[in-house]
């Protein structure tokens, strides 16, 4: 009985101590964090930098309202079939190679736009950058999330989305400039910015190790051992022995494994029943898929992407505007930095819950400021009422979207969603979140002009989003625990006791009994498999 106190005692203490205390931040570790993190600034430029480039090509091209939409929403297109392969590519091939393919991707991609001469070659380019888009958020945020230290997980993880925020500011930047010096080519030259950042993180990747969570499911002992000297770059091979014996396979999980690593017919095992696998999970599924829908449908990747369009909207000139898109990424950035300052300490649900309620507030500045603005479907001409406040509004309800997306959905939506779900899933987790957050990014993104000449006002897109977020908020209230310094099985445990899942559950017993109390058993069984079981990184 003693023994097993004090197997009791070790168990609750490894729990509550802090992983990674000896590692610590190693010179490795952070030119890990700073390389992979180089693909959010691909994913943030290249989805930013058609908001300048936009008005250039329609010119160009002489495109049509149709047509302007596709080259903005054909990224989020490439982006569904990038998705669809890209958690595969992650959960098969490795983080780091997947990271790689990227890079020769985006090169190619970006190439492509600055050769391009015609209006279907742009869509091919526009097509083939957001496939490499999507394989990239699942590629970094599953890299980034295996080699932190959990304590600083949430910290390192967001290291991505300030550079996806800097990507942002960086294609606003280069917007105004390569505008202002070539208003004819400009475009050209913004998209070829990307080839060259992506070569960068190429050669920087090559150096590095694979992800030893990555390597460690794949029953490549020696070699996870290796990649963990080298992020933490031990001084003796005790220090390691030591902590590949205590915290790793503690992360790791150890029930029904051999030495904390899931054996060969544990693995096989894990393949032939993904689909239970995935069935103690469907409060997680929830989760993901409202996080990925709401993260699009609140309206933030239009106010980007249209910001010059929306600002002339509001009676301002087109240089003006752009440099409006300038101060709405600065704002980003400096948001984003304080939200990696702050999230291991204010928490996630905190962060979530203020940044959707500065977002909607955001929103209704925007419907005030364009309810006055009238649009003359037969003359394409736009009156005012008050321009000087409707400039005010529209101004002020942009970056009030752009702070309230920076603490919210922009680090928490694939923060979250990596968190909830164990290693073993957790690259298609995020891809299949990917194909959705791309579906819904090219619905939105294809029917924003269309919706307000159709309504006659630019407000109307924004009553919608206002009305969506707006059941984000309360869905985020009830329903999303805080994920920080937990494992997915306590997660699990947090998520069950939320308000909306334990009053579902009464529902379901209500009216089914016999299925309820089935699931239960049958959600228990599963959750106590080592995969979920075990606190994985």
């Amino acid at each position: 009985m003693e023994e097993g106190k004090n197997e009791d005692s070790d168990k609750a203490a490894a729990k509550n101590r802090n992983f990674y205390d000896k590692p610590g931040l190693t010179k490795t570790l952070l030119r890990a964090t700073f390389f992979s993190s180089v693909g959010g600034l691909l994913f943030g430029y290249d989805l930013g930098v058609i908001s300048g480039a936009l008005p250039q090509i329609a010119a160009a091209f002489n495109l049509n309202e149709s047509q302007q939409e596709s080259v903005v929403s054909f990224l989020y297109i490439g982006g569904i079939f990038g998705a669809i392969l890209g958690g595969y590519i992650c959960d098969f091939y490795g983080r780091k190679s997947a990271i790689l393919f990227t890079d020769i991707i985006f090169a190619w991609g970006g190439l492509i736009l600055y050769f391009s001469q015609s209006y279907a070659v742009i869509l091919c380019g526009r097509l083939l950058v957001g496939f490499a888009v999507a394989v990239s958020g699942c590629a970094d945020v599953s890299y980034l999330s295996e080699i932190s230290p959990l304590p600083l997980r949430g910290s390192i993880v967001s290291v991505n989305e300030v550079c996806i925020t800097l990507g942002f500011l960086l294609a606003y930047v280069s917007g105004y400039g390569f505008t202002t010096l070539d208003p004819y080519d400009g475009w050209r030259y913004m998209f070829g910015i990307s080839s060259f950042v992506a070569v960068i993180q190429f050669i920087g990747m090559i150096f590095l190790p694979e992800s030893p969570v990555w390597l460690a499911t794949q029953n490549k002992v020696e070699e996870a051992r290796n990649s963990l000297l080298r992020i933490y770059e031990f001084a003796s091979f005790d220090e390691l022995n030591n902590h590949y014996k205590a915290d790793f396979q503690h992360i790791m999980g150890s029930e029904e494994t051999e030495q904390g690593i899931p054996t060969k017919s544990l693995q096989e095992k894990v393949v032939k029943e993904d689909i239970k696998n995935w069935q103690p999970l469907f409060r997680q599924c929830i989760i993901a898929v409202f996080l990925s829908v709401a993260q699009q449908f609140c309206g933030h990747s239009n106010v980007l992407n249209f910001a010059p369009i929306i600002f002339a909207g509001a009676g301002m000139g087109q240089q003006s505007s752009l440099a409006s898109t300038i101060l709405l990424g600065i704002v980003k950035v400096l948001v984003t930095t304080f939200v990696i300052w702050k999230i291991d300490v204010v928490g996630r649900r905190r962060l979530l819950i203020f940044g959707v309620c500065l977002m909607e507030m955001s929103l209704l500045c925007m419907i005030l400021a364009f309810q006055g603005q009238h649009t003359d479907p037969s003359t394409n001409e736009t009156t005012f009422v008050n321009g000087g406040i409707v400039i005010f509004l529209a101004v002020t309800g942009a970056i009030g979207m752009a702070t309230g997306y920076a603490i919210s959905f922009g680090p928490l939506t694939w923060l979250i969603t990596s968190e909830i779900f164990p290693s073993s899933l957790r690259g298609r987790a995020l891809g299949a979140s990917t194909v959705l957050n791309n579906i819904c990014a090219s619905f939105v993104s294809y029917t924003f002009l269309s919706v307000s000449t159709y309504f006659g006002t630019t407000a109307a897109p924004f009553v919608i989003y206002s009305l969506i977020t707006l059941v984000t908020l309360l869905f985020a209230i009830v329903a999303i625990p805080d994920t920080g310094f937990k494992s997915p099985t306590d997660i699990h445990k947090d998520i069950q006791q939320m308000p909306f899942w334990t009053c579902l559950e009464r529902i379901s017993f209500h009216f089914c009994p016999g299925n309820a109390a089935g699931n239960s058993v049958v959600e228990h069984t599963l959750m106590e498999k080592s995969d979920f079981k075990a606190p994985l990184i």
